[in-house]
């Protein structure tokens, strides 16, 4: 700016005052019409975050611009003859005007992003942030199986909202509501039309008599045709190839959940077939009827890997003394116990949970398949198994598991979460060495 400035025919000439009233007059152009250009932006956004961020920016914008206003009145009458010959005379230098165009814009856009980046960190308003937007979804979505989804994130983040929850279900059952209304359009009268609708609001007292309408949740789509689809998004249907940014997409985990319950569908048709083909064949040989052997579920499976989870994750982050204070972005906890009771408690946990992972896979399972195993298996928060990482890296030290590059799975699985925050303190650095 000083260089572009230098340029500028019989800017030398000038005195003090006069200089300063020529910098201040071109620099109040440009404050004014970032004055606008805000102004416009806050009718605009919706974003709770930027929306501050923009006020906080036409706040400074507009200081600025009263302390230059005053700065000119002061130089007004101090300006010598010559000084105004050669103001009414002078011509502006088109680059000097860009560059103090942009050096107004970059100013306001650092105090705009640090005032989001203030706000993305307050607990409070990651909490109304997760809030607002399980409701935004509700608001969109037009089926029970996406409900279903939403039902499912919302655990994992540990949503609590009554608000959010009445909506679900209200939504639910105006889906439901609406299904049976068709379907009592469709079908030759048995019921009276309150009888079935009590059907829904009250399924309970009429489950005997009628069974709840089954639902699809693939959408009568294929193995095929939704491998096929996440393909086109850039998805890989093989769940483990996914980056964790990609396991944590909407859109991603409704394919994966019409994937997942097409193949589950497939895998219980083939054993129900083969286990009837059996029974026929022992029935002809021995010539009376015999009961299918009992063979246990998948479910139990899951269902012992979520106990599990969260006994190990609750009691490994109560038991190492952090500091909930300096929990900002879910770094990492130092482990400040290092007793041997503790140390014992881990490692046996560890070892329980890394055993039933052993045999849900049918392998020795990797770190890195622990730790996803504990956030896809045992429904633990992203953020509270990140918490963790450092006990889980001491358990796995203590059972003396095979060698692990613990710095590897730590930035594939969690490298992503505060890219938003890191990007933005980039651009602030940026921005600040252009303004220099």
């Amino acid at each position: 700016i000083e260089h572009l400035k230098s340029k500028i025919v019989d800017f030398e000439n000038l005195s003090e005052n006069g200089k300063i009233l020529f910098n201040v007059g071109r620099n109040l152009i440009h404050y004014d019409e970032q004055q606008k250009y805000l102004q416009d932006k806050i009718e605009q956004s919706s974003d709770e975050a930027e929306k501050k961020g923009f006020q906080a920016a036409l706040e400074a914008n507009n200081k600025k611009k009263a302390e230059l206003s005053n700065l000119l009145l002061s130089v007004k009458d101090e300006l010598t003859d010559d000084d105004k010959q050669i103001l009414k005379s002078i011509h502006s230098n088109n680059e000097y005007d860009k560059a103090l165009a942009q050096k107004v814009a970059i100013d306001n856009h650092i105090v705009s992003k640090r005032k989001m980046l203030e706000i993305w960190k307050d607990k409070k308003f990651q909490a109304k942030s997760s809030t607002d937007k399980y409701l935004d979804l509700i608001d969109k979505v037009d089926t029970i199986s996406e409900l279903e989804n939403i039902a499912h994130e919302m655990k994992k983040d540990g949503v609590r909202d009554e608000n959010v929850k009445k909506k679900l279900q209200d939504k639910v059952t105006k889906l439901k509501l609406s299904e049976e209304t068709e379907r009592i359009k469709n079908t030759p009268e048995t019921l009276t039309f309150d009888q079935s609708i009590n059907n829904v609001t009250n399924p309970t007292a009429t489950q005997e008599n009628n069974p709840p309408i089954e639902h699809d949740p693939t959408g009568g789509e294929t193995i095929e045709s939704i491998e096929a689809k996440m393909r086109e998004k850039g998805f890989d249907p093989v769940h483990a190839n996914n980056s964790q940014r990609i396991k944590s997409n909407m859109e991603y985990m409704d394919l994966k959940s019409k994937l997942d319950e097409l193949k589950k569908n497939n895998s219980q048709t083939t054993n129900t077939n083969e286990t009837s083909n059996q029974s026929s064949q022992e029935e002809g040989q021995k010539g009376v009827l015999t009961a299918n052997p009992f063979v246990p579920s998948k479910n139990q499976d899951l269902d012992e890997l979520s106990t599990l989870g969260a006994d190990m994750i609750g009691s490994i982050i109560d038991g190492s003394d952090y500091d909930m204070s300096n929990d900002a972005f879910s770094e990492p906890i130092e482990v400040n116990n290092k007793s041997d009771e503790f140390k014992d408690s881990v490692k046996s946990k560890f070892q329980t949970y890394y055993d039933a992972v052993k045999r849900k896979l049918e392998k020795e399972p990797s770190f890195q398949e622990i730790l996803e195993s504990l956030i896809e298996d045992a429904n633990q928060k992203l953020d509270e198994v990140e918490r963790a990482f450092n006990v889980l890296k001491m358990g796995w030290e203590l059972n003396n598991y095979h060698t692990t590059d613990f710095n590897k799975v730590y930035q594939y699985l969690f490298g992503g979460t505060r890219d938003k925050a890191l990007d933005l303190l980039a651009l602030i650095s940026q921005a600040a060495m252009a303004a220099n």
